[in-house]
């Protein structure tokens, strides 16, 4: 045989020398024939029952050999990424297996009988290996054909799959060892091999889609029952490494602003060391599948043109050695959260099912990272209600504020994942804040600024009433600046957030929180420092009114230990619970002798019954004060005068108890009783001065007409003796005149009449005498009435009098009305007349009539009105109560 690449010519060779030699090879060749399919046969039961392909293609590698009588033979595969024939299962030379050596002899595509037959797809073969120029030759593969003394080579294609491509191969040190009926059994057996590595690979894609839905079910299932966000995201980076054949895995996490991709927060390994790499969206494979919200993969992310590189990247994916790249982004209910990122060594590692599958562990994972936070935001509620609540608590038994407000910053700090906390109050000037009173974590500091009123965040959350908030508190224009600005420089603070501390009825202040990250508070943030500031201005204001209920304290404390009065309470049965420390200087009595009894162990019956009617009264209307005067046994067996004045006491709605003061009027009944006196010799001074206004004005003028008109008669009698007699004559009626002036001025004094007769009399009397002396027409309208006090009677009497009197002397009537009646109320007095009148409102500080007609109705509790304009006449109207009332009124 000459070795071509084609292969020998088909057939068995004739022996023309002698039949019996042609009969026995027959026999071989038929021998031969039934042995090949007996064995294909017994490999084709064994791949449909296939169970582990690398056992069958062995046994495919081992049956070649035996059939074709071969020296050796293998099964090589092609690496699509390198183009190189990789060894497979093999049988060595003389039934050794293949040298491991040997595998350093690597082959191209194209190279050699084995890379010609996988390229074009048919059976090749040599009978000369070396000799052949049909063929590619390398170094290495002629190298290794002569060091194992190979010959013949002839190779079949595995067609098993555009995407899978190999070869079967036997090799002998004969030269032309292969024909083509070699060819025909070797490509049966290639044929069987490439149905077992099509099995396999079904196989194992089965099975690796039911690892896959097992892997999904087991995390969606831990999502149902999640507890630690974390174990779940490790989880997918882990499945996602194991079931994409990655050598690494990652989800990261979209920052505040949206723009850029932070540390990851699952990484796998999990001893792989973690890059601070920023991944800005649109760049990277990362970058741009969170902005094109699709999976997305390189097979040489180095080298791939098809998306915006960054050096930071280029450098990290080198550094790291990995060449494909896949990334799947995270979609929450808001938008895109973060991305899943796979990567490999390999080139071309990742194809459109590994780009389902990913994509369905980002949607696992982008569910977890939504539970994580929505768990991590419910925990926070939770712990703000809870701190809420703790310091309301400690509102309630609030004593020092200063304790609540370092509670309050603390816990704004902390659930607001701030880097500090403050409280500021408000000057006594109201323009600005002063410094901070209570920080968090650290204490205040004398670097700490004041901030004016509408300025800065805490300025304008002051000046509007309201939480303000801004991102980037050195780039924000909203609101005024000020110098504070460099002290937040050079703390390195963006975000700041400011709540109104606001009281009952003024601004107290406000409570602040700052981070050095960029919008980092949102309205839940700003609803949450809300409530945190009200408590906090709960706390400032309770603490104020506690300081002034204190002070309140103390000075009621002082005067009630220092009041003449005696201060006192009773329990609901009527037993004393209280008693001031001027109880013994005033009764002797001890407090203790006293404490727990009923009040009216110590009275007399008669002033008993009183406190027991007053006691009763309050029981009906406690908030009705009862005011009685009573006299009160001392220690020493005297009694003293008091007035106890009470109310009642009321808790929840029920009565319990009373209490008040006792206050000995034993000097204000001799002050009382001096005034009187005072009061009477005021009266008779004032009735003196009238009588001697009256003797002026009537009898005083009357003598001196009769001395002027007695003098005129000593002349006339002897000039004239007639004219004489008629002087004698007005003599005689001046002296008439004046005695019945002199007799009305003493009745004026005290009427006998009035003791004696009445009211209603001794006014018809003085009306009648009124009228004969003056002309003046005076009525009087009377029914019966009741008798008043002498007190009362006499002060209605000289209003009357008083009013008669300015009415012939100022009024210029012609007629006075008098009218006395008794109603309900008690006896009213009027006096009408159809004078000039006057202006009540005029009236002249002189004037003494009107202002005595006032004292006198005072005096004895009577209600007066007068009325008057100029031409209307005039109306005076007295009202006195019942003779009980008139009675204590006068006494």
């Amino acid at each position: 045989m000459t070795g071509h690449a084609e292969g020998p010519p088909s057939g068995l060779a004739n022996s023309a020398s002698s039949l019996e030699e042609g009969l026995r090879n027959l026999t071989e060749q038929l021998a031969r024939r039934v042995e090949v399919q007996r064995t294909l046969a017994e490999i084709a039961a064994s791949i449909s029952s296939l169970r582990e392909p690398a056992a069958v293609l062995q046994r495919a590698v081992d049956e070649a050999v035996r059939l074709l009588d071969a020296d050796g033979g293998l099964i090589d595969q092609l690496d699509p990424e390198t183009g190189v024939i990789d060894w497979g299962p093999g049988n060595g030379v003389g039934g050794e297996p293949s040298d491991p050596a040997d595998q350093g002899a690597v082959l191209v595509m194209a190279e050699g009988i084995a890379g010609l037959a996988m390229k074009e797809r048919r059976v090749a073969w040599t009978g000369d290996y070396l000799e052949d120029p049909s063929f590619v030759h390398t170094a290495e593969s002629d190298s290794y054909a002569r060091r194992r003394k190979f010959r013949s080579v002839m190779s079949a294609p595995l067609m098993g799959g555009a995407d899978r491509l190999a070869t079967l191969s036997v090799m002998s040190t004969r030269p032309h060892a292969f024909d083509a009926d070699d060819a025909e059994v070797l490509l049966t057996l290639a044929s069987h091999a490439a149905i077992a590595l099509t099995n396999a690979q079904l196989d194992e894609d089965l099975r690796r889609q039911a690892e896959t839905q097992r892997t999904l079910a087991g995390i969606a299932a831990q999502l149902t029952s999640m507890r630690d966000p974390d174990a779940v995201l490790r989880r997918a980076v882990d499945e996602a490494t194991r079931l994409l054949g990655a050598d690494a895995a990652m989800i990261n996490a979209l920052d505040a602003t949206g723009t850029i991709l932070e540390l990851p927060l699952a990484y796998a390994p999990a001893d792989a060391p973690l890059d601070d790499v920023p991944v800005p969206i649109g760049q990277g494979i990362s970058g741009r599948s969170i902005s094109e919200r699709r999976v997305i993969w390189t097979a040489d992310y180095i080298s791939d043109a098809q998306f915006e590189h960054t050096p930071e990247l280029d450098e990290y994916i080198g550094r790291r050695g990995m060449a494909s790249v896949m990334s799947a982004p995270l979609t929450g209910s808001s938008g895109a959260i973060g991305v899943l990122t796979v990567q490999s060594r390999r080139r071309n590692a990742f194809d459109v099912d590994d780009a389902e599958l990913l994509g369905l562990l980002a949607d696992h994972a982008a569910i977890a990272i939504g539970n994580a936070r929505l768990y991590a935001q419910l925990r926070e509620r939770a712990d703000a209600q809870r701190s809420l609540a703790e310091i309301a608590g400690q509102i309630a038994s609030l004593r020092d504020p200063t304790t609540v407000l370092q509670r309050s910053v603390g816990d704004a700090a902390r659930l607001l994942g701030a880097d500090r906390a403050q409280v500021n109050l408000m000057t006594d000037r109201g323009d600005q804040l002063d410094r901070p009173i209570a920080a968090a974590p650290d204490p205040p500091s004398i670097d700490d600024v004041v901030v004016p009123l509408g300025s800065g965040i805490a300025g304008r959350a002051a000046a509007d009433r309201r939480v303000r908030w801004t991102g980037d508190y050195l780039q924000d224009d909203a609101f005024p600046h000020d110098e504070g600005d460099q002290w937040i420089r050079q703390q390195g603070i963006h975000s700041m957030m400011s709540a109104p501390l606001i009281g009952p009825d003024r601004l107290i202040g406000t409570i602040t929180v700052q981070s050095s990250r960029v919008s980092a508070f949102d309205e839940d943030d700003a609803e949450l420092l809300k409530l945190l500031a009200d408590q906090a201005a709960i706390a400032i204001t309770n603490a104020e009114l506690y300081e002034r209920l204190t002070a309140s304290e103390e000075r009621y404390r002082f005067l009630v230990d220092t009041s003449p009065d005696i201060v006192w309470s009773v329990d609901a049965e009527g037993r004393f619970t209280f008693l001031s420390d001027s109880l013994e200087p005033r009764t002797g009595w001890k407090q203790e002798q006293m404490l727990g009894t009923h009040f009216w162990a110590f009275m007399s019956p008669d002033a008993t019954a009183l406190a027991q009617a007053a006691w009763g009264q309050l029981q009906a209307n406690p908030h009705a004060e009862q005011r009685l005067r009573i006299e009160l046994p001392l220690a020493d067996g005297r009694s003293s005068p008091v007035e106890i004045t009470m109310v009642g006491t009321v808790e929840d709605g029920r009565y319990a108890g009373a209490h008040g003061s006792v206050r000995d009027v034993t000097e204000r009944e001799r002050l009382e009783a001096d005034l009187r006196g005072q009061a009477a010799e005021l009266a008779a001074g004032q009735e003196r001065a009238h009588l001697a206004r009256e003797l002026h004005d009537s009898v005083t003028q009357a003598l001196f007409s009769m001395g002027l008109t007695t003098r005129s008669l000593e002349i006339l009698l002897e000039r004239d003796p007639a004219a004489a007699r008629d002087k004698l004559g007005e003599l005689r009626d001046l002296q008439r005149d004046a005695l019945a002036e002199m007799r009305a001025l003493i009745f004026e004094l005290r009427p006998s009449s009035l003791e004696q007769d009445g009211l209603v009399q001794a006014i018809r009397n003085h009306a009648a005498a009124v009228g004969a002396r003056t002309g003046l027409a005076v009525t009087v309208e009377a029914e019966p009435v009741e008798r008043l006090p002498i007190e009362a009677e006499e002060a209605l009497y000289r209003i009357a009098q008083e009013s008669l009197h300015n009415v012939v002397k100022h009024g210029g009537a012609c007629v006075a009305q008098i009218r006395v009646e008794q109603d309900a109320t008690g006896v009213v007095l009027t006096v009408v007349d159809d004078g000039q009148g006057f202006d009540p409102e005029q009236v002249g500080r002189g004037h003494l009539g009107l202002v005595g007609m006032r004292q006198r109705a005072e005096r004895v509790g009577a209600k007066i009105g007068i009325e008057s304009k100029p031409g209307g006449g005039t109306r005076v109207t007295v009202r006195v109560g019942p003779p009980e009332a008139a009675l204590a009124s006068a006494e």
